[in-house]
C-alpha cells in the first residue's frame, strides 16, 4: 500500500511539475514580448507594437500599450511636422535677409546662396556633424548681414575703398553679429558670421585671431567668402576660373586662409562637388559682355 502510493504521489507530482512548466512557458512567452515592445519604444522606436493575443490581464495591458504607442506616435509625427515647417519658414526667413542684403549692390547679388553653397560643401568634406553644418549653414548666408548699416556710397564704390571707407566697411561683421546675437536661436552662428575676415596669420579684423583661436565655422567661410569674390566680376576686377581660384588659393593658404580647410576645398573640387558651379562660370565667360580690363582677383575686404 505504501509502495502504491508513493507511486501515486510521484506521478502526480511529475505531471504537477510538467503542466507548471507548460503554463509558465505560455505565460512568459507574451511578458518577454510585451517587455521587448517595451524596450524598443523606450530607445525610440515609436512603430513597435506589443503582439500578444488573449483576454487575460496580460492581453489587456498588451492592448493598453499598443493603444499607448499609437497615441505618443501620432503626437510626435505632428511635433516633427511642425518642427519641419518652422525650420523651413526660419530658413526662408534667413534666406530672404541675406538675398535682400546682397541685392543692396549689383556686384554681390546672390553672394551669399553661393558662399553658402560653398561653405556647407566644405564642411561636409571635412566630416562635421549635422549640428556644425547647420550652424555654417545660417552662419554662410548671414555672413554678410552688417552690410545693412554700412552706406551705400561705400557699398557700391567701384574702386578701391580709402583707409577711411575701409574702416567703415571693416565694422560689418561686428554690426552683422550685434544685429543678430539679439535672437537666441542664432547664438551659435554668431561666431562664424563675425570672424569670417580673420586671417589665419592673425592680420584679419576685427579681432586680429590667429590659427585656431579663430572658430572653424569661420575659417570654413572665409574660404569660401574669397573662393566666390575670385570667381565673381566685380567692379575692380574680373571672375578668375574655379582653376585659377583653386590655385591662388592654394597659395595663400597658412596666410590668410587655414590650410586644413583649403585641402578639405582641393578634395571636394576634385571630386566634382562644384561641376555645377564651374559650368555656370565658364558660360558666363563666354558670354559676358563687360568691358572690365583683366585684372587679377582681389581677396575680398
Amino acid at each position: 500500500m505504501v509502495k502504491d502510493t508513493l507511486s501515486w504521489s510521484a506521478g502526480t507530482l511529475a505531471v504537477a511539475v510538467v503542466l507548471a512548466f507548460a503554463f509558465a512557458g505560455k505565460l512568459s512567452q507574451p511578458v518577454r514580448k510585451l517587455t521587448d515592445a517595451a524596450r524598443r519604444f523606450a530607445e525610440g522606436d515609436f512603430t513597435v507594437r506589443a503582439h500578444v493575443r488573449g483576454r487575460d490581464e496580460i492581453g489587456e495591458l498588451a492592448q493598453t500599450f499598443n493603444r499607448m504607442a499609437e497615441d505618443i506616435e501620432s503626437h510626435i509625427r505632428r511635433i516633427q511636422e511642425a518642427a519641419r515647417d518652422n525650420n523651413e519658414l526660419f530658413l526662408g526667413a534667413i534666406r530672404a535677409l541675406a538675398e535682400a542684403i546682397d541685392a543692396k549692390d549689383p556686384y554681390t547679388r546672390g553672394h551669399s546662396v553661393r558662399v553658402n553653397r560653398f561653405a556647407v560643401v566644405i564642411a561636409q568634406q571635412m566630416g562635421l556633424d549635422s549640428r556644425q553644418i547647420r550652424d555654417i549653414h545660417v552662419a554662410s548666408l548671414l555672413h554678410d548681414v552688417g552690410k545693412i548699416g554700412i552706406d551705400d556710397a561705400i557699398l557700391k564704390k567701384p574702386a578701391n575703398l580709402t583707409p577711411e571707407e575701409f574702416t567703415v566697411m571693416k565694422q560689418h561683421p561686428d554690426k552683422g553679429a550685434k544685429i543678430m546675437g539679439r535672437v537666441e536661436r542664432l547664438k551659435t552662428v554668431i561666431p562664424g558670421m563675425r570672424h569670417h575676415h580673420e586671417r589665419y596669420d592673425g592680420g584679419g579684423y576685427p579681432l586680429g585671431l590667429k590659427g585656431e583661436e579663430i572658430p572653424l565655422a569661420a575659417r570654413i567661410i572665409t574660404v569660401a567668402d574669397i573662393l566666390d569674390a575670385m570667381t565673381s566680376n566685380r567692379p575692380y576686377s574680373r571672375a578668375m576660373t574655379f582653376e585659377a581660384a583653386m590655385a591662388r588659393l592654394n597659395e595663400i593658404k597658412g596666410t590668410i586662409t587655414d590650410p586644413q580647410v583649403v585641402e578639405a576645398f582641393n578634395r571636394a573640387y576634385l571630386a566634382g562637388e562644384f561641376a555645377t558651379e564651374e559650368q555656370k562660370l565658364a558660360q558666363q565667360r563666354v558670354t559676358a559682355t563687360s568691358n572690365t580690363a583683366e585684372v587679377p582677383a582681389a581677396v575680398p575686404s
